[in-house]
């Protein structure tokens, strides 16, 4: 994706922003976004990467969960391959073929934000409908679930 590409998208209904070379389409989360639409909507097509860092200028910084629910709006990265025309807007799921089949039947179209092993379990996080989940899987079966 180049940042030509990007600035095509510049409108609350069509909004894509770049942070941290990554590229994201906040077009579906504008409405939502807890600082104010037209906070958000002021960067569409653009590097949002210093608005995002200081809440727009305020000197503050964004939670574990919003950024959690940053990663589930991911679409790509600078220099990587664009996204398809057929591509629905806010369409971000990678596969989960890394997740076991326990979390993937209780939380069908999950995004995996990270998984670690730790000692005898595996401890995946995940984004399903904005939410940031902390599952720790043994032996194939969901030992702990909780919100991040």
């Amino acid at each position: 994706m180049t940042v030509e590409e990007i600035a095509r998208h510049n409108s609350r209904s069509d909004c894509w922003v770049i942070i941290a070379n990554d590229v994201y389409n906040v077009t579906n989360f504008i409405a939502s976004h807890p600082g104010g639409v037209d906070i958000l909507a002021a960067q569409c097509g653009k590097d949002a990467n210093t608005a995002f860092q200081t809440q727009g200028g305020t000197g503050g910084t964004h939670s574990a969960a919003a950024r959690a629910q940053l990663q589930t709006l991911k679409i790509g990265t600078l220099g990587s391959p664009g996204s398809a025309p057929s591509e629905a807007p806010g369409s971000t799921t990678p596969p989960l073929s890394s997740l076991p089949p326990s979390v993937i039947d209780r939380y069908p179209g999950a995004t995996l934000i990270d998984s670690q092993q730790e000692d005898d379990e595996l401890r995946y996080r995940i984004s399903i409908n904005g939410q940031c989940r902390e599952i720790r899987v043994k032996d194939g079966a969901i030992e702990r679930d909780r919100e991040c």
